[in-house]
């Protein structure tokens, strides 16, 4: 894996979509891929979370500006994250939900969480 090139340039030019829809479904593709590309290497647990937020999550929140997400739309995008985690040995089938996006200095996995920032208006 190349961690050096932007995840970004495989985004295809936004001029090539129609709709949101289309946007949002290629920048699922994107994140999905990069996560699986990361869970597959052979990373240390923390590397592999350290990657996450740093190498995948912004291929994500850098279209929340852009994109609006729906809360739906984030909750089933966090549970998919979840079921790839699963799959790919990362968490316990059964393991706490909250405990992925706490900090690893207290017990958690300290993931980046998939809900946008709220924005705040200087008056």
């Amino acid at each position: 894996m190349n961690f050096a090139s932007s995840n970004l340039e495989n985004i295809p030019s936004l001029k090539a979509f129609q709709t949101k829809s289309d946007m949002k479904r290629a920048v699922r593709n994107v994140f999905f891929g990069w996560m699986i590309k990361v869970l597959r290497s052979y990373l240390s647990g923390t590397n592999k979370a350290r990657a996450y937020n740093g190498w995948v999550m912004p291929t994500l929140l850098y279209t929340f500006g852009v994109l609006r997400w729906t809360e739906i739309e984030l909750d089933a995008l966090d549970r998919i994250v979840r079921m790839i985690k699963t799959r790919h040995h990362m968490r316990h089938p059964k393991s706490s939900v909250m405990r992925l996006n706490i900090p690893w200095k207290f017990g958690g996995l300290g993931l980046l969480i998939t809900t946008p920032p709220i924005a705040t208006d200087a008056i």
